[in-house]
């Protein structure tokens, strides 16, 4: 095992790969190679794995497919080469000269030539023990079919498992503990909500936070199983650093470490997006996601036609200049050219140099389109929501969140809290889930009661008070109809709350748990008193919501159904007494 860089160990032998087309692979224009007869008709495609060429070539040199030569496929800018073709190992041991004789026995052969080849490829990994870790080279040419070469390289570093890694295999078998729990939950969570929605299946999926949610928890499952794979592949490889064969095991290892390297990239992203969905419930870091949440439709559709433009003009820039720039040589190529222009990196020289006048048009017409209009139009939208999120900001002190957060610390670490606690997990319960169940069963019927009866009085007061004055029916019935948006607050005490609550779920939450709440949201009513337009805001939002409900939308039909009801009964009982008293009045004048 030689060391030809630093302490880069060489394992095995070094591998030349090669990937041609077949003669045929495409059509040549007979109208024009007529004459003469002895002019080469052949035509040599693009590299398509449909059109590759595997038939026996050399001797010494078989084709191998990927299932003999192992390893896996690679991306080059032009394809996608498979990991097979005729391939040549040289071992690292042989003398210089020996090297040299291959070298010329492949030219001879003509191994590579501008014709038919589309890959060479030249790999071998290496070990370095500073690091504990393998190094996978590649070194690679692309042919395209006019003859162009593109030189390329890859360099990868990955590890193989062994007993060293033991402890942190024992810390990722407790770590998908929590990522199983995190997933029962998720799933407890979606048949809640299905079954309180049971016409909208599917609502619990069109949340944001709950798509990143899904999509963390499947990164979290793929990359458990890579690893498992990795970790059973690398117990089963039989590494010889003497061997003078080309380690093929080690291209599985590459393979397993470098998708769970990229899965593991994706979910460290996700991970801390979610932070901003825990930090929704300050309102001094919240002001990002409820401004993108107050103009996502706006830059839905400002997106959608920028996706309109941006295609417009990589398909005219891939039509002018793809055959001579390589920033605009595919579809893929211009629109990363094009996003790279709006922030600044480009090369206008390149285009001027290809044609002059088009280079102008088009750099200056998808300036002013692209950044100048787009991009300012798109800040307008959300700098339009930021400023009625930041008007309606309720905003606490910062004396007042340090308070707050002293308190609840206090609370969390005294003895009686954490016994309550231990008892409530000990009946397989959580705080929250208690404290949800009293605030739906609870809580809300009782306000909602308490509002109907309030509207009750109020429509009743309004009619007596209005039939005094003698107004038509028609005019009672308009006025009582607008009273649905207006009502009472409902005011509540701490006995009647807890004679309210059932026995065995106060069993559970306790004077500390409960009482606890009660100071919690006295604390923040007194907080909004002191600020009454935020009162007044916040109050707001809650009469919109209650007379939005979905839960009390029955409550409301039936209220306005009885409430039609009595009044059509008051304005007869009106009508009768009018005709009664204008009866009376009759007879008294015929008596005197």
């Amino acid at each position: 095992m030689r060391s030809p860089i630093g302490q880069h160990r060489v394992i095995g032998s070094m591998r030349i790969r090669t990937l041609r087309t077949k003669v045929d692979s495409c059509s040549v224009n007979e109208h024009l190679l007529v004459q003469p007869a002895s002019l080469q008709r052949y035509c040599f495609d693009a590299f398509d794995e449909d059109k590759e060429y595997r038939a026996p070539l050399f001797a010494s040199i078989p084709y191998r497919t990927c299932d003999e030569a192992g390893g896996v496929s690679l991306s080059g800018e032009r394809a996608r080469y498979p990991c097979g073709g005729f391939t040549l190992d040289i071992p690292f041991n042989n003398t210089f000269a020996d090297v040299m004789r291959v070298a010329h026995g492949l030219r001879e052969l003509q191994f590579v030539d501008n014709s038919v080849t589309r890959l060479v490829i030249l790999e071998y990994f290496t070990y370095i023990p500073p690091l504990d870790a393998f190094a996978s080279v590649k070194i690679f040419n692309e042919v395209t079919s006019g003859g162009t070469w593109y030189n390329d390289h890859q360099l990868r570093l990955f590890t193989v498992w062994t007993p060293d890694n033991t402890p942190q295999t024992i810390y990722d078998c407790f770590f998908y503990v929590f990522v199983l729990y995190y997933c029962f939950w998720f799933i407890h969570e979606f048949r809640r909500e299905s079954r309180l929605f049971a016409k909208r299946p599917l609502r619990y999926f069109l949340k944001v936070w709950n798509i990143v949610e899904l999509v963390n928890m499947l990164c979290f499952i793929i990359v458990g199983f890579i690893k498992l794979f990795w970790i059973v592949e690398s117990r089963n490889m039989h590494l010889d650093f003497t061997s003078d064969e080309y380690p093929t095991d080690l291209e599985a290892m590459l393979y397993y470490y470098s998708m769970s390297v990229y899965i593991n990239s994706i979910n460290t992203l996700l991970t801390f997006l979610k932070l901003l969905k825990f930090l929704q419930m300050n309102d001094n870091f919240n002001l990002l996601t409820r401004t993108l949440n107050r103009c996502k439709s706006g830059i839905i559709g400002v997106l959608a036609v920028f996706v309109f433009i941006i295609t417009a003009f990589a398909l005219c820039g891939t039509t002018l200049f793809g055959a001579g720039l390589r920033d605009f040589l595919n579809l893929n190529w211009t629109f990363s050219s094009l996003l790279r222009m709006m922030v600044g990196d480009f090369d206008y020289d390149a285009l001027r140099e290809e044609n002059r006048f088009i280079a102008g048009v088009f750099f200056s017409s998808y300036i002013v389109l692209g950044l100048f209009l787009y991009m300012n139009f798109l800040i307008a939208v959300i700098s339009d929501a930021f400023t009625d999120v930041k008007q309606e900001n309720t905003v606490q002190r910062i004396e007042e969140q340090v308070q707050r957060t002293l308190k609840d610390v206090a609370f969390s670490v005294r003895a009686a809290t954490v016994l309550q606690r231990l008892q409530i997990i000990q009946q397989r319960k959580t705080v929250s889930k208690l404290l949800r169940s009293v605030l739906d069963d609870v809580l809300v019927p009782f306000r909602n009661k308490m509002l109907a009866k309030m509207r009750w009085r109020r429509i009743a007061r309004h009619v007596f008070s209005r039939m005094k004055r003698r107004l038509t029916l028609t005019m009672i019935a308009t006025e009582a109809s607008s009273l649905d948006a207006h009502v009472d607050k409902v005011t509540l005490t701490y006995l009647q709350l807890q004679a309210m609550i059932p026995r065995h779920t106060f069993t559970l939450l306790g004077d500390v748990y409960l009482r606890n709440t009660w100071d919690e949201l006295i604390w923040e009513h007194g907080v909004l008193n002191d600020r009454p337009e935020e009162l007044q805001a916040r109050e707001e939002i809650d009469r919109m919501q209650y007379c939005t409900a979905t839960a009390t939308q029955p409550v409301l039909d039936d209220l306005r159904a009885a409430q039609a009801e009595i009044i059509s009964l008051l304005a007869a009982a009106a009508d009768i007494r009018g005709i009664a008293s204008s009866g009376m009045s009759k007879k008294q004048r015929g008596g005197r």
